[in-house]
């Protein structure tokens, strides 16, 4: 059934522990306190069961009360109402805090679920929880401390504010059989950076303005292994304009060095991102992979 907890949307690929991060709570009990911490959201948030158990998830919230208040003040009103509710799915980005004192940015995705206890009659009623789906938006870590500082400011909390528009723009469309929060991240946050990015240091190369907002593509290009394909179908290409020799075309196509310096772009994803480049370019160009993909 949609509603019960076998439907929970938990996936390996939304955290970079072994297990997702997710908890169950119970809305019917005072202050609707924890009753389960999956082993990866204790790695995400460095609390161990035995701390959090029993607990509202408020403990992951910043403990500097104006910063928490500045930056996830405009969401309490949307999860205090959502918890009081009996169905439905809230998805909001927040400022969380680990024990350590480290602070990071998360996608937390809430859904009212039922389970009924497997020994109970068949005339007792499921039990209902507050399924949380905690993700660490990881990738873009450094744009988003340039836009949003430790210290909020005006400019920082409205930038927020616009982000948290983007995906709630997108979380009507958005389905767990076709995409991750964490590819959802990646979406919202590019669109994002090249909106509220012109003022951010790490969206600047050499003075340029290029956020590195084309992760999602790249990662999948290197997932498919399409360079020694797309080199392949193209030799007759390479022939007509450059026409190397047999041992040039085999450094190229291996991507050994010496060979000719390739780019690959993918048009059809925002602001047309770098998603491959090979030794020969690097050296040619002076930038690392890490740099320019």
């Amino acid at each position: 059934k949609k509603d019960d907890l076998s439907y929970c949307p938990v996936s390996r690929h939304e955290t970079n522990s072994k297990e997702a991060a997710w908890t169950l709570a119970d809305p019917k009990q005072l202050d609707c306190p924890l009753v389960y911490m999956s082993s990866g959201f204790e790695d995400l948030t460095g609390y161990w069961r035995a701390q959090g158990l029993g607990r509202n998830c408020r403990f992951v919230q910043p403990k500097d009360g104006q910063r928490n208040t500045m930056y996830n003040g405009p969401e309490f009103g949307k999860i205090s109402d959502f918890c009081k509710q009996d169905e439905g799915e809230l998805l909001t980005f927040l400022l969380a805090e680990r024990s350590t004192g480290q602070t990071i940015w998360q996608l937390l995705f809430l859904k009212h679920v039922y389970r009924k206890d497997p020994q109970s009659g068949e005339s007792d009623k499921p039990h209902h929880y507050i399924f949380g789906l905690h993700t660490d938006v990881y990738s873009q870590r450094e744009a988003i401390a340039d836009i949003l500082p430790p210290e909020p400011t005006e400019a920082s909390v409205g930038a927020l504010k616009e982000l948290r528009m983007h995906f709630q723009e997108k979380i009507n469309k958005f389905s767990f059989q076709m995409q991750s929060l964490h590819a959802l991240a990646d979406e919202v946050i590019c669109e994002w950076l090249l909106k509220s990015g012109r003022d951010c240091r790490s969206c600047y190369i050499e003075g340029n303005f290029a956020p590195r907002i084309g992760l999602a593509p790249t990662r999948a290009f290197a997932q498919k292994s399409l360079y020694p394909d797309l080199m392949t179908a193209s030799k007759e290409y390479f022939a007509a304009v450059h026409n190397p020799s047999a041992d040039l075309f085999d450094k190229t196509l291996n991507d050994k060095e010496g060979g000719l310096a390739i780019s690959i772009a993918d048009p059809l994803a925002k602001d047309c991102p770098l998603v491959f480049v090979n030794r020969a370019w690097v050296a040619l160009t002076g930038h690392p992979k890490e740099i320019a993909l």
